[in-house]
């Protein structure tokens, strides 16, 4: 087959249907432009591994791309009418402009080569189910992915766009080889390109997104590819001509792989090649160097122990816990990192994790990673998962009976994993002989509410809330109550229906804290004093009201935190908080502060982002 020299084509706009320059897919990796390109690409190729007993190799390097390789007088022709087309806007007019001056520089372009092995490749085959090829899905495709496991990172088919973010030419050439059953090698070759909708030398209307390769938009094939394009292995190449490197490119590219992709390096899931240089299980150490980051240093030490706990639940996979406990104490790092071996986040709020989006303030430091192994199944990790990968929420699913499950699973993850790190790094339970005497300086001593001190309010469901609590004394403290948390005091809201309940077990307290910001002993002594939670005057469901002799000196850093019926603590969302009927700035779903008034007691109303009855609350201050 004689080699074919590709050609640019727009598809003319029959409906005359005007395309502007802003584009969902690539806007959303505007941000970090060179960080989101490795990122995707990376991701992209791990979840096409195709021999599990190798590591997969992604190399990175820089070319000078000939011009006429790919049309490039044809391309600067369509550049030229973007700049002018009436449909675009300042910003992407000058875009296409540098971009059009970049092809008139000379023979050769800056380009940016990313290439993988020992993956699938992006197969142009039919699939039983009649859906596109994963070479179809990637060159064409709009708004889904076509990955071959119901388990691959990419579900909102957006990672594609990551490379048109990064050029002025907002251009992309894809070449592919991937095994035939016959055992030879099948190759493809297309370019993309995404502009504006612009008139032609004829003045005829074209769409905004052109193709080159050959006759009516299809792609090259095989040998009629041009040799700087063919590859000789199975995989993918992806061209980004235009690419202009910033300054310092090679080291923030390598602490980008890095910090994102250590677990699969230390696994030996994941080489990566970056100029001249190798990251891989054996290099990793003489790499650090270029990661600012104590946090990845820290998880690329936990990577390398073997679990101290593992577990299997439905619908997520197998789940591996690592962790280090930091014997100084200062460092309390915990990462989710998913399948192919990408982090997702560091935040435990990012997690999606119920009863487990905080480290509680009583354990000692550590590091630990969560890896959970889909191992090819559809994961609801995956379904969770944000379109930038680093955040897991059941928002993502729109079937509201799918999203209630998906919170129970993800519920489950939580608590198992909150239990075993506990174990190593929890408080240690006091010894059962001591004398619960010993306790009460620290407990609050409450009386039963009875109607005259605790009258039932209704709230706007009909339901009764009311205070709920009991003497101190009567109940012990489980151990990881016992003088290790932070400065607390503790009551309860319940509902009811019609009549008044009482629960088992409650309790409060006040604890001596070691913290950065020590309270005055007055603050100490004063929030002992009768608390009350009941519900708040503004939108009762989702308000609360905490009372309390009025402290001589401000307090800081306050959050509302509820308590489950297995002791987990969930820090309740805020969106506004008042003291005293004025409102007080909130950050980070915090009361940053509260300032001792005029009057006796002071109170503190909570508008909440979920609702507030049948929940046991703590207040928690000082906290950072």
């Amino acid at each position: 087959m004689a080699i074919v020299i590709p050609q640019w084509q727009f598809p003319e706009n029959e409906v005359g249907e005007p395309e502007g320059p802003n584009d969902g897919g690539i806007s959303h990796f505007t941000g970090k432009r060179n960080a989101s390109v490795i990122r995707e690409s990376i991701q992209n190729s791990l979840d096409a591994r195709s021999n599990t007993n190798k590591p997969v190799l992604v190399s990175l390097r820089l070319i000078e791309l000939p011009l006429e390789s790919f049309d490039a007088l044809g391309l600067q022709r369509h550049l030229n009418a973007a700049v002018k087309s009436p449909h675009n806007d300042e910003p992407h007019s000058a875009q296409f402009a540098r971009g059009s001056k970049k092809l008139a520089k000379g023979r050769v372009i800056s380009t940016l080569v990313i290439a993988d092995s020992n993956t699938s490749g992006a197969t142009d085959e039919p699939r039983e189910n009649g859906s596109p090829s994963k070479w179809e899905a990637l060159t064409k495709g709009t708004g889904f992915s076509a990955k071959d496991t119901p388990d691959a990172a990419g579900s909102f088919g957006l990672g594609k766009y990551a490379p048109f973010a990064v050029t002025d030419l907002r251009t992309v050439l894809y070449s592919t080889s991937w095994q035939a059953g016959d055992g030879s090698l099948v190759s493809r070759f297309q370019g993309k390109a995404i502009l504006v909708s612009h008139e032609d030398a004829d003045r005829r209307l074209r769409r905004k997104t052109g193709y080159l390769g050959g006759e009516k938009y299809r792609p090259l094939a095989d040998d009629a590819i041009l040799p700087i394009y063919q590859r000789n292995t199975p995989g993918l190449s992806i061209y980004l001509p235009g690419y202009q490197p910033e300054r310092n490119w090679l080291e923030e590219s390598i602490a980008t792989v890095i910090t994102h992709f250590f677990h699969a390096i230390v696994q030996d899931g994941l080489e990566v090649q970056i100029e001249q240089e190798l990251i891989n299980q054996s290099s990793l150490a003489q790499h650090l160097g270029q990661v600012s980051s104590p946090k990845t240093h820290h998880f690329i030490g936990a990577s390398k122990t073997p679990p101290i706990a593992e577990t299997v639940i439905e619908n997520i996979g197998a789940v591996q816990l690592r962790i280090v406990p930091d014997e100084s104490g200062r460092h309390r790092n915990i990462a989710l990192v998913r399948d192919a071996g990408m982090m997702i986040t560091d935040n435990p709020r990012d997690m999606g994790l119920p009863g487990f989006k905080r480290i509680p303030g009583g354990w000692k430091g550590f590091t630990a990673i969560i890896s959970c192994l889909s191992e090819g199944k559809k994961s609801v990790l995956r379904d969770s998962e944000s379109a930038r990968h680093d955040q897991i929420s059941t928002d993502q699913i729109t079937d509201p009976q799918r999203r209630k499950q998906a919170d129970a699973i993800l519920r489950r993850l939580g608590e198992w994993c909150k239990s075993e790190i506990g174990k190593i790094v929890g408080p240690k339970e006091q010894p059962e002989t001591q004398n619960i005497s010993e306790l009460t300086e620290y407990l609050s001593i409450q009386s039963k509410p009875d109607e005259a001190s605790a009258p039932p309010m209704a709230n706007t469901a009909g339901q009764q809330l009311f205070l709920v609590s009991q003497p101190s004394q009567s109940h012990r403290p489980p151990p990881s109550r016992r003088m290790t948390g932070k400065t607390r005091t503790t009551a309860a809201v319940a509902g009811g229906s019609g009549s008044q309940r009482s629960r088992d077990g409650q309790r409060g307290g006040v604890k001596n804290p070691q913290r950065k910001r020590q309270q005055n002993a007055s603050d100490v002594e004063s929030l002992r004093s009768g608390i009350r939670f009941q519900p708040g005057n503004r939108k009762p469901t989702h308000s609360v009201r905490a009372t309390f002799d009025t402290p001589a000196d401000t307090i800081r850093n306050i959050q509302l935190v509820a308590l489950g019926e297995d002791g987990a603590e969930v820090q309740m969302g805020l969106q506004q908080a008042f003291v005293n009927g004025k409102s007080r700035p909130v950050k980070n779903h915090k009361l940053s502060s509260a300032p001792p008034g005029n009057s006796s007691r002071m109170t503190i109303e909570f508008i909440t982002t979920e609702p507030v009855a049948n929940k046991t609350f703590q207040l928690v201050i000082g906290e950072e």
